[in-house]
């Protein structure tokens, strides 16, 4: 582990560096609320999904370790809860910024941006920089991208394209 964080957590308990980092993580989300635009609250809010999403996929590994269940002893339905959870989450930090800045564009009536970052995001997908179906977040090249990567990289291409679609009628009204 690299950085003072790292350092900290491998001298230091578990016990002592959650409250800390709890708390870190509060301020944090206070000031972004409190420095933000109220208008653009919304693309602040937006970075939590994927966020909480990669919270809830650790939370399942570790009550699944301590109890000794493994994916395959899962119900169906639960599988599914557990690879959106581990889909969405994994890239989150990526993932948040690319929400919030297709919602802040949205926001702003910056259309074609928004389109942009919707097939920025469609690349990135392609590669799991954000969104990996792995439980590792392993990435790999476009060309082997697995068929769960297509599928969302193809909702990012078609959001994109509704994007580009308003853009332009929006162009036309204006005419």
């Amino acid at each position: 582990m690299l950085g003072l964080t790292g350092f900290l957590v491998s001298i230091l308990p578990e016990s002592v560096m959650a409250p800390i980092l709890v708390f870190i993580g509060l301020e944090v989300c206070s000031q972004a609320y409190a420095e933000t635009d109220k208008r653009h609250l919304a693309a602040v809010t937006i970075c939590f999904v994927p966020v909480l999403a990669n919270l809830v996929f650790i939370q399942y590994n570790s009550l699944m370790g301590a109890a000794g269940i493994g994916f395959p002893a899962l119900r169906p339905d639960f599988q599914e809860t557990y690879k959106a959870a581990m889909i969405l989450g994994n890239g989150f930090v990526l993932t948040a910024m690319l929400w919030a800045a297709m919602t802040a564009f949205l926001i702003d009536g910056k259309i074609g941006a928004a389109a942009a970052v919707s097939w920025l995001a469609a690349g990135l997908v392609t590669t799991g920089l954000v969104h990996s179906p792995f439980p590792d977040g392993r990435l790999f090249p476009p060309w082997s991208a697995p068929s769960a990567s297509i599928f969302l990289a193809t909702g990012y291409l078609a959001m994109g394209l509704v994007y580009l679609t308003i853009h332009f009628f929006r162009r036309a009204e204006t005419d």
